[in-house]
């Protein structure tokens, strides 16, 4: 271990830096790059310089022709990706919400969510430690919720605590829409595997097990997420393999990505949840419009595959 020394320095000085390390600034002039690296981070933009530059090179410096435009565009690109997935996955997390309350409801009461025996039971782990104890997700998931009601300034959650103390916690289709998408992989997570709705609902989606739905779900989760922060999108790693080619109802991709890990499984997933919820959706048109944008040496870094747009699935 070792102290941090290193001083913030200037946005000219971060630009004769990019240039004493070979960047070129033929195509977008240092007045443009100043502006640009003045309002966004430069630690930022840096994420996305790592492939124009020499790995192997002490100094990083980029590689011979590399010109700032060329880096800003795969800013941009992921920028637009990130707008594109966000809007998809509102959708798709609405839809779970929708049938995770419905499909409970109907064979529970409003109310389900208070009964424990529709939840896994408590399980004993072991800690890092060794030691063994506890999980209640149950009770971790109850005093999450309660402390969403009790924050909460939506007017259905206010009116209800006007109008009803019995029970406090309002009904499930009101709290559904205060919880967030962690939340939500969390519930479906730990609801009981052995009962009907929670297998009727990955059915709906087109999956024929609880457990990759929830897979499913905590993949989009993280990608949600990083798009709501604004975080490097384009050739992130998700640490979950959700592609389970047999584990789908309905068409899907023939081929395999050597990357599994990369964000072109989670693309897949959500075209193939969109295609369930939304069967007249653009994401696949407009997916398709966007990665002509991004030079197709650089597809690979994504997961996609070679001809991916050629499979009947993207058509």
């Amino acid at each position: 271990m070792t102290k941090y020394c290193k001083p913030a320095i200037s946005v000219s000085d971060q630009i004769n830096v990019l240039e004493q390390k070979g960047l070129l600034f033929d195509s977008c002039d240092k007045t443009a790059a100043d502006r640009f690296l003045s309002y966004n981070c430069y630690y930022r933009f840096s994420g996305y310089m790592f492939i124009f530059q020499n790995r192997n090179d002490a100094e990083h410096s980029f590689k011979n022709g590399t010109d700032f435009e060329q880096i800003l565009n795969l800013y941009d690109f992921d920028q637009d990706l990130r707008t594109l997935l966000f809007v998809s996955i509102g959708k798709i997390e609405i839809a779970l919400k929708t049938q995770i309350s419905n499909q409970y409801a109907m064979k529970y009461g409003s109310h389900w969510h208070l009964d424990p025996s529709l939840f896994k039971p408590t399980a004993i782990k072991k800690g890092k430690d060794g030691h063994s104890y506890c999980k209640d997700d149950y009770t971790e998931f109850i005093n999450r919720l309660s402390d969403n009601v009790y924050r909460s300034e939506e007017q259905s959650i206010t009116d209800y605590q006007k109008t009803y103390d019995d029970p406090l916690v309002p009904p499930v289709w009101m709290c559904l829409e205060i919880i967030s998408i962690g939340e939500l992989s969390f519930l479906y997570k730990i609801l009981d595997d052995s009962k009907a709705p929670k297998i009727d609902i990955a059915k709906q989606f087109g999956l024929k097990s609880t457990r990759l739905l929830s897979k499913w779900i905590r993949c989009i989760q993280i990608v949600r997420n990083t798009c709501a922060h604004h975080g490097r999108l384009w050739n992130k790693s998700i640490p979950i393999e959700v592609l389970d080619l047999a584990g789908v109802l309905n068409p899907f991709i023939n081929k395999q990505p050597t990357y599994k890990t990369k964000i072109y499984s989670s693309i897949c997933c959500i075209q193939y949840l969109l295609d369930i919820i939304e069967p007249e959706n653009q994401f696949r048109i407009e997916l398709k419009e966007l990665m002509r944008k991004l030079p197709a040496d650089k597809r690979g870094d994504m997961g996609f595959v070679k001809n991916w747009d050629k499979e009947s699935f993207w058509k």
